[in-house]
């Protein structure tokens, strides 16, 4: 029983299809950070988490990192997810720069080549809106800053 509950995990977290959402998360992330691609630890445990995903499908302009942990429910565990999607965020980014969906300079920003997009699983087509939603909440503001008001003390 074990080996077929492994065996749906790694078919649900597979880093190929995964790297999609990777993607669509630095399409819409315009700021010119350096170190941004520590942002990208976030992503999945965001965007594939019922109770975050949902806070951020809902998101507009108007929604900050404030407004989205003032509901806790939606942070409840991200330091445990992100800890179990660190070697699945690896390589979901490894395969992105190995396909050049996107580039890593020397200062570790990350940016998406244009020409060369993936094409999309529509059956994560809810967690892309997630994804790109929480690009636009975190245009501008110091990474720093985002971890520590999303409460995670290291990575």
């Amino acid at each position: 029983m074990s080996k077929t509950v492994d065996s749906f995990y790694t078919l649900y977290n597979n880093p190929f299809l995964l790297s999609g959402i990777m993607v669509e998360f630095y399409k819409h992330y315009t700021s010119s950070q350096r170190n941004d691609i520590l942002l990208s630890y976030l992503v999945l445990p965001l965007t594939l988490y019922e109770c975050s995903k949902a806070g951020l499908r809902r998101a507009n302009r108007q929604r900050s990192i404030r407004t989205f942990v003032k509901e806790p429910e939606r942070l409840f565990g991200l330091s445990e997810r992100l800890c179990e999607y660190k070697k699945t965020t690896n390589m979901a980014m490894q395969f992105a720069v190995d396909q050049s969906y996107v580039t890593i300079d020397e200062s570790l920003s990350v940016s998406v080549d244009p020409v060369n997009m993936p094409s999309l699983n529509p059956g994560l087509k809810a967690n892309l809106t997630a994804a790109a939603n929480l690009a636009k909440m975190l245009n501008g503001v110091d990474i720093v800053s985002v971890y520590r008001q999303f409460g995670i003390k290291k990575l």
